[in-house]
């Protein structure tokens, strides 16, 4: 499932297509897998994970002004059915070391299970334009989110 860019535009959601080689890919026809709107302009960067009996998608979010952000949506289905956590699961400003200086933009979630512990990796950067940044790698111990996500609708 390749995001959802193309030359000079970019689209609003996440997309379903296929490549027989992982080189060549083609859009399967439908609407999208997961809408950016009403919450974000676009996603960006995917991870999508089966954990239990469902999946469960980490994407980058840019809501249009403020932040970039970790978002999360889960699925029986790896193509059809996307349901958005809410916007607020992964929220950086609540995180222990949160500052402006350091987490204001967080990309690229991912998460990985280690000797039966999750852990959320990420970029982050500072306030301001978040081309311009700093990006930083980050790994934190996550089980706490993950219960939170086991118990979406």
């Amino acid at each position: 499932m390749p995001s959802g860019e193309v030359a000079k535009q970019t689209l609003p959601g996440i997309r379903l297509a296929t490549s027989p080689d992982g080189k060549r890919w083609t859009k399967t026809p439908g609407s999208d897998l997961l809408a950016a709107a009403p919450e974000s302009l676009y996603l960006e960067w995917h991870q999508v994970y089966r954990i239990g009996g469902r999946y469960v998608m980490l994407c980058e979010g840019y809501n249009g002004g403020t932040r970039w952000g970790a978002d999360v949506a889960v699925s029986a289905s790896l193509t059809t059915g996307w349901k958005k956590a809410p916007i607020n699961l992964i929220d950086q400003t609540k995180w222990p070391n949160y500052s402006d200086q350091t987490l204001f933009h967080v990309a690229t979630p991912a998460i990985y299970q280690f000797d039966h512990k999750w852990y959320l990796y990420f970029q982050a950067a500072p306030s301001g334009f978040y081309s311009m940044q700093h990006w930083t790698l980050w790994g934190v111990e996550c089980d706490d989110l993950l219960r939170k996500i086991t118990v979406l609708p």
